[in-house]
């Protein structure tokens, strides 16, 4: 059975939505899926086969179409981000932003304002009886303020065990 080459897929796909250096940036997608796959946990619900490259695909896609005078290395990196780290364990989190960190030297990503979405997360937890971690809440901004994302994700869940 042949071994489909994710990197010229991907290339292939960033060509067909916009961006100028396909190649470099399907590279580092399909290199950080396989540094993950190395070096995080092994978790069931981790995925780092073609679905994965292809939800960053379509995450890239819809970035650059929504700022497309933005650099594509930053867009690249924030889809990365977007749709892999609301599924990672906290122990793998660090070791996450170690490699993309070392994949995309320099970049920087911008800053978002979310007091709004701070304040309002803050008072449905405690409305809800759940305690305001601030990992909690850095996943919900993850998932929220990237809307888009639900095209990827079948559902959001929020789990909370009354004991």
């Amino acid at each position: 059975m042949m071994v489909p080459d994710y990197a010229m897929i991907g290339q292939i796909i960033l060509y067909s939505m916009g961006y100028m250096d396909g190649l470099s940036l399907a590279n580092k997608i399909v290199m950080t899926y396989t540094l993950c796959s190395q070096q995080l946990s092994n978790q069931r619900h981790y995925d780092y086969g073609m679905r994965a490259v292809v939800a960053v695909l379509r995450a890239s896609g819809n970035l650059k179409r929504k700022y497309p005078e933005q650099l594509e290395t930053i867009l690249v990196l924030q889809a990365i981000i977007d749709v892999n780290l609301p599924k990672f364990l906290a122990p793998d989190v660090p070791l996450f932003n170690g490699i993309v960190s070392d994949l995309f030297p320099g970049v920087v990503l911008p800053e978002i304002d979310r007091k709004i979405m701070r304040d309002v997360v803050e008072s449905e937890c405690k409305k809800m009886g759940l305690q305001t971690v601030e990992y909690f809440i850095s996943k919900t901004y993850v998932k929220k303020s990237n809307f888009y994302l639900f095209f990827f994700f079948h559902s959001f869940f929020v789990l909370h065990l009354n004991v």
